[in-house]
Order: C-alpha cells, then sequence, then structure tokens
C-alpha cells in the first residue's frame, strides 16, 4: 500500500510533469498542466477512497485474527521463556561444574537447539511487528506529502480521513495485553537473564538439573 501511495505521489509531483511534457511553448504547457491536474484530481481522489476502505477491511480482519490468537501467541512466549531459562540454566550448571562437554552432551546438544529456536521465533514475530508499526508511521508520512500537492478540497478531506482513521484505529498485535514490539522482545530476555541469575544464586548444587533433564526429555 504504502508503495502505491509513493507512486501516486510522484506522479502528482510538478517536476515530474515537467520531465514528461517537455513542451517550448509557455501557453501549451500551461494548457497541459491544466488536464493534467484535473485528470489527477479525480483519480487520486477515487485512489484515496478505495485505500482507506482497503485498510479499513485489513484493519478489521487483522483484529479477529489477533483477538482469536492472542492467548495462543502468550502461552507459546510462556513455553519459549521456560524452554530457554531451563536450558541456560543446565548448559551454566554443565560448565561451571565442569560435569560434560557442550559439544559431546546430547542433552546440552539439545538444550542449545531449544534455546536457539525459540529465541529466533520470539525475535522474529516481535521484529515482525514493529516493522508493521513503522510502515503505518510511512503511511500517515505519504499522506502529508500527498495532502500538499493538492490544492482541491475534497482531497484534502479524503487525505484528512485517511489520516484520523490511522490515527483513531491503530492496529496493535497482542499476546494477552502485551503488545508485540522489540520493546517485548528486551524484555523477555531481560526477564529470563533475571530469573537465571536468581536460580543460580539460589542453587549451589547441580540438584535442579536432573528433574528438568526429565522435563525436557518428555
Amino acid at each position: 500500500m504504502n508503495m502505491i501511495i509513493k507512486e501516486v505521489y510522484q506522479l502528482s509531483n510538478i517536476n515530474d510533469i515537467k520531465i514528461r511534457y517537455k513542451i517550448q511553448s509557455h501557453i501549451a504547457h500551461k494548457f497541459i498542466l491544466v488536464m493534467d491536474y484535473h485528470n489527477r484530481k479525480y483519480f487520486t481522489r477515487h485512489f484515496l477512497q478505495l485505500m482507506r476502505y482497503m485498510h479499513f477491511e485489513i484493519l478489521k480482519l487483522s483484529r479477529e485474527l489477533n483477538r482469536a490468537y492472542t492467548y495462543q501467541i502468550l502461552l507459546d512466549l510462556a513455553v519459549h521463556f521456560t524452554l530457554i531459562t531451563c536450558g541456560l540454566y543446565n548448559i551454566y550448571f554443565s560448565f561451571a561444574l565442569k560435569l560434560t562437554d557442550l559439544l559431546t552432551n546430547k542433552e546440552n546438544l539439545l538444550f542449545l537447539v531449544w534455546i536457539i529456536i525459540s529465541s529466533t521465533k520470539t525475535i522474529f514475530l516481535n521484529n515482525h511487528c514493529n516493522n508493521y508499526y513503522r510502515e503505518v508511521e510511512i503511511t500517515a508520512q505519504l499522506l502529508r506529502e500527498l495532502e500538499i500537492c493538492y490544492l482541491d478540497n475534497s482531497i484534502k478531506d479524503e487525505v484528512q480521513q485517511f489520516s484520523l482513521q490511522l490515527l483513531l484505529h491503530p492496529l496493535q498485535f497482542t499476546a494477552g495485553g502485551y503488545i508485540l514490539n522489540n520493546k517485548l522482545s528486551m524484555l523477555f530476555f531481560s526477564t529470563i537473564a533475571t530469573y537465571l541469575i536468581v536460580l543460580i544464586q539460589i542453587s549451589s548444587t547441580s540438584n535442579l538439573i536432573q528433574p528438568l533433564s526429565h522435563i525436557s526429555n518428555h
């Protein structure tokens, strides 16, 4: 959608029109500009109406999907949190007590694989949502630039209604109330680090390694 709006903005730029119509006569050039502006005005107005309708439909569909899967995503994040914490805990004591080597012990390799998979999924999910929010900001900026190109009140009204729709109906993907973005990724891994430090401090021995290993195997 942003790519299309950007192309429409470029077509609405007077400099692009002068490049397309290299006419020496000043009167003929002004006539071409007036006719081109008249045609683009109606096209741009209908284009904005269509984009605003498409954005509203995408907004409704995304909210329904988010409402249906919000707690499933939260449960998925909780599972990733548990796997990463338990995996790092077991790997730490394996090195600290020199029980086994990471590359020769199958359990440690299994924990390492789960840590990489869970971390990648969490980062990818939050980063994808964060990129979507950034695209919405770009849409608002393109609309402001497009509004400058036209003096017609109908187009300005369409742009303002579209901008107001973006402002009043923001789409935020959530997981049980937590907004999915890069800040959540930082909070996620910082909380893991905090829990890991607490577990290590309260465990002077590897008493929890055996139970956690049994859980991972199941």
